[in-house]
């Protein structure tokens, strides 16, 4: 099996989406591969973050009604009886399956941005606001995490010294920003900026972005440079909202990673 297969099973186990055929010979293979390991810890932290990434939403003002209509449509009929239960038939597995793994990464983001919701509690949508930005917002979050899953993805860790910190992961001609842990800014008058590093460590402001909840967010940014050309990244925090020529407040940075 090519390790391109272990990272497509890396991607299912870290949102427990295998199946247990699956799971079980992933675990074996995971005890002696330290790439694995690093993959599935990297994976783990992107859902992590995806899943505080969202604002919260006020449910329906109906949403109680509709509950106990439902529950009252599904209660049995006669009381003091138990309904028969019908068992399910057994599950079949086909010969040779476990050596095929069904989880490809677009269903990792699906179940990425639905975990990312039902992280936040029942009802709980991605955004406030009308339902062309919680679509913008699922299919940002289900191309940076296809991004951060996928093997030749070109992949940065930004830290800092005070543990601010974000992923970052290059594909398509965009620049996918997961941030984990940084200040909120005051968008009145400051302004977070991407960046991305030469071979001479010479810095090119990429965009800026506003970090406005708790600290999360995931942030799909235009690059207008070959991957292979970016030796590190960095965030800066910027007084006023233009891009400066080079940074002025450090905030993390880091080189490429390997997952």
């Amino acid at each position: 099996m090519t390790h391109a297969a272990w990272d497509e099973l890396a991607a299912g186990y870290a949102v427990n989406a295998l199946e247990p055929d699956e799971e079980e010979t992933f675990t074996a293979h995971l005890r002696g591969c330290d790439r694995c390991q690093e993959t599935l810890e990297s994976l783990s932290e992107v859902t992590a973050h995806l899943a505080y990434a969202a604002e919260p939403a006020e449910p329906p003002a109906d949403l109680g009604r509709r509950i106990l209509d439902a529950a009252a449509a599904e209660r049995p009929a006669s009381f003091g009886r138990t309904p028969p239960v019908t068992p399910l038939p057994p599950k079949v597995r086909r010969p040779g399956r476990v050596w095929q793994p069904t989880f490809h990464v677009a269903t990792l983001a699906a179940a990425a941005a639905i975990l990312a919701v039902l992280g936040m509690g029942v009802w709980n949508l991605s955004l406030r606001g009308d339902g062309d930005a919680r679509q913008a917002a699922l299919q940002r979050r289900d191309a940076a995490l296809q991004c951060l899953t996928a093997p030749e993805s070109q992949k940065f860790q930004l830290t800092s010294a005070g543990g601010q910190r974000a992923k970052t992961c290059l594909a398509g001609g965009s620049a996918y920003l997961v941030v984990d842990r940084l200040d909120r800014n005051d968008p009145a008058s400051s302004v977070y900026v991407l960046w991305w590093m030469d071979a001479q460590d010479k810095p090119h402001a990429i965009e800026r972005f506003d970090v406005e909840s708790s600290g999360t967010g995931v942030y799909a940014l235009p690059l207008n440079v070959s991957p292979a050309e970016v030796r590190a990244m960095a965030i800066s925090l910027e007084p006023g909202r233009g891009l400066p020529a080079v940074p002025t407040r450090p905030i993390a940075s880091g080189t490429a990673t390997s997952a």
